[in-house]
């Protein structure tokens, strides 16, 4: 499942475009290290590892006076012409993000985060994503309203917007709308539907058309898109099962092709399995 979870280990994957130099001293603050981080760049030199991983580390318990001192920093880092440094901005901002305070530390960037949604490098789209997705304890509007709008033309992101919104609030209309649309319309590879309905697969969504949405993935001929449907819709409770008895039938019964989804269905309906 390529679905980014929240989790600093998670934002590893922008650091496979930053080359990392060992080099003297160390830094204490979050704004030394953003500040280093720009004149390093700019003088053709690259922070250290354990100077960036120490310090962000820290960001849950900083006192919010040292974060929003270093802000200006990060906002700067975050739209740098140059590739590595915007990564070290979005991992900033996304260690921000994880703390419980971080709506009101970074809400009002959303703008200057969102940018990095038309990002070349996914990468750094997809650490915009979470950025905007994981504010605490919610998001401010105008991050969702990016996410819903991007979730319409990032298709390659649209498993990880999903992600986002569902831990949002996938039944609020505008939402489970936005999520509804894309999967009827966008949901083009075997690995978008897989992804999408693992980033569904959530006791929170009880939304109907969402709930019919993952239940029409029931008869995709893809054996993987089928199992992950069947799972994603016993991962939304009883009232999902019960609301797609008939199809979870279908695929319990003989006419299934596939032994795994067969016992997949029998288990979802709590039918005794075929015997081997």
């Amino acid at each position: 499942m390529r679905i980014p979870i929240p989790g600093f280990a998670v934002l590893a994957f922008i650091l496979c475009n930053i080359p990392l130099a060992a080099q003297q001293g160390s830094v204490e603050t979050l704004a030394g290290l953003y500040q280093g981080i720009i004149s390093d760049y700019a003088n053709g030199k690259a922070p250290r590892l354990v100077d960036v991983t120490n310090l962000l580390d820290k960001v849950p318990e900083m006192d919010a006076k040292d974060i929003e001192s270093a802000l200006p920093l990060i906002e700067e880092a975050i739209q740098s012409t140059r590739l590595e440094v915007r990564s070290y901005g979005e991992l900033g901002m996304f260690a921000i993000s994880q703390r419980s305070d971080s709506a009101q530390l970074i809400g009002h960037l959303a703008p200057v985060v969102a940018r990095n949604l038309q990002d070349p490098d996914v990468h750094i789209r997809k650490g915009a994503v979470l950025v905007l997705s994981g504010m605490r304890p919610k998001p401010p509007e105008e991050a969702i309203s990016y996410l819903l709008s991007a979730l319409q033309f990032d298709h390659e992101l649209g498993p990880g917007i999903v992600y986002g919104l569902v831990q949002i609030d996938p039944n609020r209309t505008d939402i489970a709308h936005a999520i509804d649309v894309y999967m009827k319309t966008n949901m083009a590879t075997r690995d978008q539907r897989v992804d999408t309905l693992n980033a569904l697969a959530s006791r929170q969504v009880t939304d109907r058309r969402l709930i019919s949405d993952m239940a029409t993935n029931f008869s995709d001929e893809s054996e993987d898109v089928r199992l992950s449907a069947i799972r994603a819709i016993v991962r939304s409770g009883p009232a999902g099962v019960e609301a797609s008895k008939q199809q979870l039938r279908r695929r319990a019964g003989p006419d299934e092709p596939s032994e795994n989804v067969r016992d997949e269905a029998q288990r979802a309906l709590g039918k005794p399995q075929d015997a081997k």
